[in-house]
């Protein structure tokens, strides 16, 4: 991340990786994990975003899919030069998938 919008970016090494499993369980559970990793600036040390999550999905019915997600991201993404903030981002999401 350029400390000035208008500075040039395409010269700075960057890195992104996402991992993910899911596994079903029985035939109307499914749970998942997924982790990502995003750097936008690989020579500065702590510079990047890493994301946890765990969900746990139902199946009642064909078609209909319910999951509950838990999400825990912590950043240090930053212009060169500043501190890392070291945020801390919880997120809980529950939602639905129909299909036809």
């Amino acid at each position: 991340m350029p400390s000035v919008v208008f500075d040039e970016v395409e010269t700075q090494p960057e890195r992104a990786l996402m991992i993910r499993g899911e596994q079903h369980i029985g035939r109307y559970m499914q749970a998942g994990l997924r982790y990502n990793h995003y750097s936008p600036n690989t020579t500065v040390k702590n510079n990047q975003r890493d994301q946890y999550e765990v969900g746990f999905a139902v199946h009642p019915t064909k078609g209909l899919k319910v999951e509950l997600e838990y999400a825990l991201a912590i950043d240090n993404a930053r212009p060169e030069g500043k501190p890392a903030p070291s945020k801390h981002i919880s997120v809980i999401s529950l939602w639905s998938q129909v299909r036809f």
